[in-house]
């Protein structure tokens, strides 16, 4: 049997796809971090980048995708390939949410967060 992607970004422009991609809700995250669509770009040759950026104040500036209400899924493959930061700081992940996650307040009726991946740079 052969399976075909039911959706894909190859990256290959130069701004993100709107049609596939929402910035997540820009502002503080646990107290760590400010979420900003400025971190985020992508270079004509398919690669995105997500940045992590630290100003004079010690303040860290992150990048955040998801795909709430463009697309989701129940089961499936799912892959990336991705380049870890170099510098300590907020952490990189590949997660996959319910859209009811924080609705209920039971992993069992509402659903979880996957972390496909987390990786956090603790030592330079």
């Amino acid at each position: 049997m052969v399976s075909c992607p039911v959706w894909q970004d190859e990256f290959d422009g130069t701004s993100v796809d709107m049609s596939k991609w929402n910035y997540r809700v820009e502002g503080t995250v646990r107290n760590y971090a400010t979420v900003s669509r400025n971190t985020i770009s992508l270079d004509g040759k398919g690669c995105l980048h997500i940045k992590v950026t630290k100003d004079n104040d010690g303040k860290y500036y992150v990048g955040q995708l998801g795909t709430a209400g463009l697309f989701s899924a129940t089961y499936g493959y799912f892959e990336c390939r991705a380049q870890m930061n170099k510098y300590v700081g907020p952490h990189v992940s590949f997660w996959l949410q319910s859209p009811t996650m924080t609705t209920v307040g039971d992993p069992a009726k509402n659903g979880v967060e996957i972390d496909i991946f987390e990786y956090h740079r603790k030592e330079p």
